[in-house]
């Protein structure tokens, strides 16, 4: 039976909500909306086993369930008002004022000290009920009651449903019966004692609490006393039973909504905040949201947002970091552009959502157009909560900005202060060092301490204040859902998106990168020069190695300079090349391999000319050696050798090789 409960509970609401709509603009889409809820209602009442089905249509028969949601339907098909049904002891106050003080009442109400006394009175309270009832509507509640009384949780629900239908009479005799029957059950008792109150008779309920309140400590039983009292105007006890009910759960709405109708009511009515933002946090009450506006109550915001789905998350629309080095800069400005880029994309997206939203609503009639904010004029609980919310997020969001803004202004000329120091600092370092790279290093400290501190700045700033238009987009996303169309919701995504995405782009160029680029571009690939070689004590470069290979009537030389190709005996030719300057020498000469015992070695003299990588003649001389050299099969090592150059361009020098190391002996450079 747990199903057709909760079957039961989902058709008394639906028709509660339509008998609620007040508009007759509504109706359309009521229609659209009802047919929903019931398509997904049959749906699951085809799932049902048959017998707990057919259980289940006794019980909706019993209620007279069936035949108010025919009427439902009836009504909304051709677009007539249902009136809420009434019924003598509902009584509800509409006044925002503490209810007159009934002393004489609360004096006459009876004192219950026991469990027989307690039992006694509520079968007193049934016999007095049962005699004004209703001769039908008690036998529907005996025939409920009666098929489910080894079913606490169905008895329970009995007189909260007909309470829902504001069938008063029926649901105060449920309760009663359902209290005696469930008389150790504390939900049972709860329900008789607020029933009791919300119909208009807590003079009956107030001697059943009190006893209550002795037997269990139950935060429930305690904020229906405190209720009880102030609906007959006992501010005092009512006070101190809320108070009692907020120790054992802080939570509580009902003690909580009691505590801030009085406090509202009080000489200071600021005192009444903490108590509504619980009660607007938790659950909803339309008389709190009259106080705050009759009495200009201050409400924070964030006390009372609750956390909503994620749309636009700050792992995803993140404000770019702020360059930390002279490194990061092109990385930073790479990272902005691509944020930037991704504003103007939505823009785009915003517009078009603009196009389809006039197409849309270009050929509607009033009707239509009302029904595209339907949840505004609606009485629905969670649509007034969705108004209530979403103003306060309004509300909070302008403070928010008026308060950061001029914060926001301050820093945007702290950081712009920053940069005009590092301009005149990095001008000054050009002016005074007139080396490339000595400057660039001078810039580049400079550079990296105004990074440094305007990165602290900015992101002190950003992480304070960043995450409020976050959570304002998401919130009102969330809450739009209650209040708006299908066609007006998509329209509303994309400008919450475009205003999260513009305050992203803003946040990400508070640090200013335009001098800090200037230097980038200027030193990025500045180093140091090498230094020449003009002291004598520096060592020369080392060759380790020579090679030669006897080809033919000719040779091969090589070594960690560059190689050379010769041939001949008396009359010689040879090519070389330098790795080094990658220039090509050709030579003509006598006697390249000709003995030379006076020398211990050979001897030989060419005419060498020389030309560049591009074949262009560069130098012309005269080149004489001689030298000793071991032999191993045809592989030739040098070891020792003096050379003796004279040309153009270079003059004359006479150098020699010793262990692989060369050796100036003598330079005598041509005159300028």
């Amino acid at each position: 039976m747990k199903i057709a409960s909760f079957f039961l509970l989902f058709i008394t609401l639906t028709l509660s909500a339509f008998a609620q709509r007040p508009s007759k603009e509504q109706m359309e889409a009521d229609k659209k909306r009802f047919a929903e809820a019931q398509k997904k209602y049959q749906d699951q009442l085809n799932k049902m086993d048959p017998k707990a089905r057919q259980k289940f249509d006794s019980m909706m028969n019993a209620l007279g369930a069936n035949k108010a949601k025919d009427d439902a339907i009836r009504q909304v098909n051709e677009n007539k008002t249902a009136k809420p049904k009434t019924s003598v002891g509902l009584a509800k106050n509409q006044s925002t004022d503490i209810p007159e003080n009934q002393m004489a009442i609360l004096n006459g109400a009876p004192k219950i000290t026991n469990a027989i006394q307690y039992e006694a009175y509520l079968n007193r309270l049934k016999s007095e009920v049962s005699a004004k009832v209703n001769p039908a509507i008690r036998s529907s509640v005996d025939f409920l009651i009666n098929n489910n009384k080894n079913n606490q949780t169905q008895l329970n629900n009995i007189p909260v449903l007909y309470f829902m239908q504001q069938d008063i009479e029926a649901a105060v005799y449920a309760s009663l019966c359902v209290a005696i029957i469930n008389k150790s059950v504390p939900v049972s008792q709860a329900n008789i004692t607020a029933i009791l109150s919300q119909a208009g008779y807590p003079q009956y309920a107030i001697p059943l609490l009190e006893y209550l309140n002795t037997q269990f400590k139950s935060d429930l039983l305690l904020s229906n006393t405190g209720q009880a009292y102030l609906s007959l105007g006992d501010k005092g006890k009512a006070k101190t039973c809320f108070m009692r009910a907020l120790a054992v759960n802080s939570d509580n709405v009902s003690a909580n909504c009691g505590m801030g109708f009085i406090e509202a009511n009080s000489p200071n009515p600021s005192a009444a905040a903490p108590y509504i933002e619980k009660v607007m946090k938790n659950s909803y009450s339309e008389m709190l949201e009259k106080l705050v506006n009759k009495k200009n109550i201050k409400l924070n915001y964030k006390n009372m947002r609750v956390k909503v789905p994620e749309v636009f998350s700050p792992r995803k629309y993140k404000v770019a970091p702020c360059a930390f080095s002279f490194e990061e800069v092109e990385e930073t400005m790479s990272k902005r552009l691509q944020i930037h880029y991704a504003e103007e994309d939505w823009v785009r997206k915003l517009q078009k959502a603009n196009d389809d939203f006039d197409k849309a609503t270009a050929k509607m009639d009033n009707n239509q157009r009302l029904a595209l904010w339907g949840g505004l004029i609606s009485n629905g609980v969670m649509q007034k909560k969705a108004k209530f919310m979403s103003m306060q997020a309004d509300l909070y969001i302008n403070d928010f900005v008026k308060r950061i803004t001029p914060e926001y202004n301050t820093l945007r000329l702290k950081v712009a202060n920053l940069e005009n120091d590092l301009k005149d600092q990095t001008k000054k370092i050009r002016s005074d060092i007139p080396d490339s790279y000595e400057a660039c290093k001078a810039q580049k400290e400079a550079l990296n301490e105004y990074l440094k501190k305007s990165t602290e700045l900015v992101n002190d700033f950003v992480t304070l204040n960043i995450y409020d238009f976050y959570d304002y987009a998401d919130q009102h996303l969330y809450w739009d859902r209650f209040l708006y169309d299908e066609t007006m919701y998509n329209q509303k995504f994309y400008q919450y998106a475009q205003g999260l995405l513009k305050a992203v782009d803003d946040y990400s160029s508070i640090q200013l990168l335009n001098e800090a680029h200037s230097v980038v571009y200027n030193c990025a690939k500045q180093i140091a020069a090498k230094k020449p070689n003009i002291n004598t004590d520096e060592k020369p470069d080392r060759c380790p190695f020579s090679a030669k290979i006897s080809v033919g009537i000719g040779a091969f030389k090589a070594d960690c300079r560059g190689w050379s190709l010769e041939g001949g005996e008396i009359v010689i030719g040879s090519l070389a090349k330098n790795y080094k300057t990658g220039e090509f020498t050709l030579g003509v000469g006598m006697g390249g391999n000709l003995e030379a015992p006076f020398l211990g070695g050979s001897a030989g003299a060419q005419m060498v000319i020389t030309v560049g990588s591009d074949f262009i003649p560069s130098d012309l001389g005269v080149v004489a050696s001689a030298g000793v050299e071991a032999a191993a099969g045809p592989i030739v090592i040098g070891t020792e050798n003096i050379s003796a150059t004279m040309s153009i361009a270079n003059g004359v020098s006479v150098d020699a090789i010793h262990d692989g190391q060369e050796v100036k002996l003598f330079n005598l450079s041509p005159k300028n």
